[in-house]
């Protein structure tokens, strides 16, 4: 299987339509001049990124390094005593006549009524807990559509 980067994954959903919102469409494919910055970090030039994490892969990308950067040392802290990461991954069943606005607010609903649940509680008590990371993440096929989903990762010493 070929591998593609981030931007080759961007291109291709904006070619097919996938990406409609037309800021998410020319994000990193506008450079803006030093002048045009308000912080000027001694970069020449800078991509113009559109900042939506749930609609873009690129920014969505960008973030997902950021937050492994502030994670892995709690995870390093907590396998040294004993403790665990614990992946949780919510899916909804669906079809393609569904819509995405639709799926994601049954997504989301189902995410909150499950964080305030006595069994979760019980379990992921905020005694036990170290950190609780929720990653939104939305894929698509030609078959069923749009197929969004949440995964729960839970730093636990439990």
């Amino acid at each position: 299987m070929d591998k593609h980067t981030v931007y080759d994954i961007h291109k291709s959903l904006v070619e097919h339509n996938i990406i409609t919102k037309q800021r998410v469409k020319e994000c990193s494919t506008i450079k803006m001049r030093t002048d045009e910055l308000k912080h000027n970090k001694g970069h020449s030039k800078r991509l113009l990124r559109c900042g939506y994490v749930h609609l873009c892969p690129i920014c969505s990308s960008i973030q997902d390094k950021k937050i492994i950067q502030k994670v892995r040392p709690l995870v390093t802290l907590l396998q040294r005593h004993d403790g665990d990461v614990h992946l949780i991954t919510l899916t909804l069943r669906h079809n393609r006549s569904h819509s995405l606005e639709e799926l994601t607010e049954v997504l989301n609903k189902s995410v909150k009524e499950i964080r305030i649940s006595y069994p979760f509680k019980k379990f992921y008590g905020s005694k036990n807990r170290l950190f609780s990371l929720t990653k939104y993440e939305v894929s698509w096929s030609e078959k069923s559509g749009f197929h969004p989903h949440c995964h729960l990762h839970i730093g636990t010493t439990n």
